[in-house]
């Protein structure tokens, strides 16, 4: 392998974002610590985790701008308590025995390996709190809660040095990289995290972070609230039947992940991903003081929940926890090949290629049918005399095909039941109502929706009866044209044939009489005196044009225009003043388009009507000259007014 290749393979260019890229990896930088911090001040002893949220803005402005409330974030005895503390699961990763396992093959083909002893190290702790409970009293242990900002503080800056550490010593010669954390962005690559494991000789830092003192100290945060709790109600024996439970669920999970530290080393966050910010604030602070926030929360609201409660929240979490246990044994054992499963997705995947290839009849097909068989045939000889590149090959694959056959499978599932709620959301139910009987039904009760089957019985029955129907007319008529006919030819046999011919002739004689016909003198006086009223009509309605009114054919005429061909060529204003001519008027607005026009008016002087009468004038022009002077009197009062009130 060449210098160039090695680079490459060590540290790839990463070529997408997640998180949304830079922007969002600084939105979750910035916002997770103020997350944990706002769930300390929003849920406390104070506001009993109902905040008033108009009043959440002015608070937060109020606080960041206030000097006090920076320093209130900071205890240095909560400083060095949690310092101390990491450094006990340090020395304990280092002394307390464990066994020493390897994880997933890298890129590089190599194998770290880890060592197991979280279980030990959280059975020592948790020793040395239940000593020092039992020898002091409750009250001995209630620090964790008296200086909880102190210690988020604290393991804010914990996680932020170690990610500035590991993401300043990515950059030295010979580092395997993230392939999501190399992107050239200094926030997305510090967030994401570049390095795939950092670590200090033999001690990998992201693999300890994951579960030792976030985890660990996630438990002791639970037992320092329910000290916190006894001592408030007296004593242990008072201690909430839901802190016990609390106390209960999450120390089996804590002591769940512990126990099956194996586990994690299949994980994405330990194959996959590099150890950044993302995951030191995850672990170190995330975990110990947000998932303890039930615990926290019973200290000051403190809840009884009575047997039935507590039965029910147990079998419900035993439920769950089942569930969970069984999944992540199973993918667990998946990742690492020893799941029984794998060899029957693999010999499923043989006998598919078999039978997809076994009429195969011309030579370049089989020819590649063979050596793709033959190759799949070779690595499986390698990979059983102990090839372990080829066994890991061979879980890939077949890790492959089980996902894919779980996605056919989950994916026909899915389809059944959109096919049953569909069913389901389509169901018949009666509505209360009846179906009254008709001839094509029986007496039935009224059903929303209606069933298809009833809808089509009812439907063929009244097609049937309408064609029954219209058999029975044929039928009759038919056999009035049977009895028709034969009277017909009873008829015809009695009468001779000249005399059939002499009757037919008599009715086209009658045919020529119609024609010839001439009118009669009554009916043209009736259609003139008709012509007459109709030309009286239409001369009435041009008289009563000619006075102003309005009529249908008025109307009409306005709305006709002219056809489209010309109205086509019209401008808007030409349109406008086609509109406005066809009115009748001969004065005002429409006699002056009309003149523009080059219309002949019927009373060329009509329009003078509207200046008025000369003696007229005389008068208007008083009414307009008293009507300023008025004006100008009201003007005057109102200015001396205001000069009034200002001087």
């Amino acid at each position: 392998m060449s210098k160039d290749d090695s680079h490459v393979e060590l540290a790839p260019r990463t070529t997408s974002y997640d998180f949304f890229g830079p922007p969002g990896a600084l939105f979750v930088t910035l916002t997770v610590p103020a997350i944990t911090y706002g769930l300390y001040f929003g849920c406390s002893e104070t506001n009993g985790c109902t905040p008033n949220l108009s009043t959440i803005p002015d608070q937060i402005v109020a606080s960041v701008t206030n000097p006090d409330w920076w320093t209130s974030l900071w205890d240095t005895q909560a400083f060095l308590v949690y310092l101390a503390w990491y450094a006990y699961t340090v020395i304990a990763w280092f002394i307390l025995p464990g066994e020493w396992v390897q994880g997933t093959t890298l890129r590089t083909g190599e194998k770290k390996s880890y060592r197991l002893n979280a279980f030990p190290t959280f059975l020592l702790a948790l020793g040395l709190v239940v000593g020092t409970i039992y020898r002091f009293g409750p009250s001995s242990f209630t620090l964790l809660y008296e200086k909880w900002v102190g210690f988020v503080t604290a393991s804010v800056l914990m996680a932020t040095a170690q990610a500035l550490y590991c993401y300043a010593f990515s950059f030295r010669k010979g580092k395997l990289l993230a392939l999501g954390g190399n992107s050239g962005n200094i926030i997305y690559d510090f967030f994401i995290g570049r390095e795939l494991n950092p670590s200090i000789g033999s001690f990998d830092i992201k693999s300890f972070n994951e579960l030792r003192p976030g985890l660990i100290l996630w438990f002791l945060i639970d037992i320092s609230m329910a000290c916190e709790q006894a001592v408030r109600r007296g004593g242990l024996t008072e201690i909430t039947d839901s802190m016990w439970l609390v106390l209960a669920f999450q120390g089996w999970y804590v002591v769940d992940g512990l126990f099956n530290e194996a586990a994690i080393f299949t994980t994405m966050d330990i194959t996959t991903d590099g150890f950044g910010f993302m995951l030191a604030i995850g672990d170190l602070s995330w975990v110990p003081f947000v998932y303890s926030l039930q615990a926290r929360y019973l200290v000051f609201k403190q809840i009884e929940l009575g047997p039935v409660w507590t039965t029910a929240i147990i079998l419900a979490n035993a439920t769950g926890y089942y569930i969970f246990r069984d999944a992540n044994g199973e993918k667990n054992n998946f990742r690492n090949g020893s799941n029984p499963k794998m060899k029957r997705h693999i010999k499923q995947r043989v006998r598919f290629e078999f039978r997809k290839r076994r009429r195969l009849t011309g030579t370049d097909a089989t020819k590649r049918g063979l050596e793709k068989g033959y190759k799949y045939l070779d690595k499986f000889k390698r990979a059983n005399a102990g090839d372990e590149r080829q066994q890991d090959d061979l879980k890939r694959f077949s890790g492959a095909i089980r996902a894919r056959n779980e996605r056919a499978y989950w994916f026909s599932l899915a389809e059944k039941e959109r096919a049953w709620q569909i069913r389901l959301a389509n169901r018949p139910i009666m509505t209360g109502g009846l179906l009254r009987p008709s001839f094509a039904n029986r007496p039935l009760p009224r059903l929303k929706p209606q069933p298809e089957h009833i809808s089509g019985m009812i439907h063929n029955r009244r097609m049937a009866r309408e064609r029954r129907m219209r058999k029975l007319v044929d039928i009759q008529e038919a056999m009035q044209d049977l009895a028709f006919e034969a009277k017909l030819e009873a008829g015809a046999a009695r009468l001779s044939g000249q005399q059939q011919k002499d009757k037919i002739k008599e009715t086209f004689a009658r045919d020529q009489r119609r024609r010839d016909e001439a009118y009669a003198q009554e009916m043209l006086d009736a259609i003139q005196a008709a012509r007459r009223e109709k030309i009286a009509n239409k001369t009435r309605e041009l008289e009563r044009e000619r006075r102003g009114e309005v009529l249908r054919r008025t109307i009409l005429r306005r709305r006709k225009g002219p056809p489209a061909h010309v109205l086509a060529l019209l401008t808007p204003e030409r349109r406008m003043m086609d509109k406005v001519v066809r009115n009748v008027s001969e004065v005002g607005y429409v006699a002056k388009i009309k003149r523009k026009l080059g219309f002949k008016f019927r009373d060329p002087d009509a329009w003078k009507a509207e200046i008025g009468s000369s003696r007229d004038k005389k008068r208007l022009d008083r009414m307009v000259k008293e009507f300023l002077d008025e004006s100008e009197r009201r003007g005057k009062e109102a200015h001396d007014v205001v000069d009034t009130e200002i001087y």
